[in-house]
């Protein structure tokens, strides 16, 4: 708070047009980024997911969903970036455990510009339901991803995080199908940036 202080017109006796270009203000900004929830009724496929789950033998079925991710729009000016760090928060909300989670980051043509994880790929073990379909403990994994200045223009040509996980030992008991839809992958994403501002431009 100090620091910020020394940049307000009320807290100083000069007004900021005296104050030199060589000073910088150095801090660390906190965001939500984005967030998609994953579900049976996102899924696309043949006949649906419980489905072409049992049509699969077991083996399991592939979800892929895209969720919007637009970098450029929180920063005008991303020369001012020295680092970036994404907070990924997933739930495991799904009857099933999640292998194989892959995650890119996709350009306005949908090109990959940037993996978004680099430990890939993620496995999930299901969710505790009890008897009647309810969820009693969940699966979560809380991720931190850096960037380095070098990485900033392919965030910056980000426009979707694309996500694409195998979903196996889906809990196929009847009370647990009737309430499919209710049952989701919640995915969030967050970011914390550190810039380096020259003190003319605040």
């Amino acid at each position: 708070m100090a620091t910020l202080c020394l940049l307000l017109q009320g807290c100083i006796k000069e007004d900021l047009s005296k104050i030199s270009s060589d000073y910088e203000w150095n801090g660390k900004i906190s965001l939500p980024l984005s967030s998609k929830k994953i579900t049976a009724d996102n899924y696309v496929g043949i006949l649906g997911l419980v489905d072409d789950y049992i049509n699969s033998g077991g083996w399991g079925v592939v979800h892929t969903t895209t969720a919007d991710f637009n970098f450029s729009d929180r920063y005008p000016h991303p020369e001012y970036i020295d680092s970036i760090m994404l907070r990924f928060e997933i739930t495991n909300n799904f009857p099933g455990k999640l292998e194989k989670m892959t995650m890119l980051f996709l350009d306005e043509s949908e090109s990959s510009t940037i993996p978004a994880l680099s430990d890939l790929p993620l496995e999930m073990e299901a969710p505790t339901l009890n008897e009647a379909g309810d969820i009693t403990s969940k699966s979560y994994l809380l991720i931190d991803q850096w960037f380095s200045k070098e990485d900033i223009p392919s965030l910056i040509d980000t426009k979707f995080v694309y996500v694409r996980v195998l979903i196996k030992e889906i809990d196929l008991r009847e009370v647990v199908r009737e309430r499919m839809d209710e049952y989701s992958i919640d995915v969030n994403i967050a970011l914390r940036s550190v810039e380096t501002v020259p003190v003319e431009e605040l």
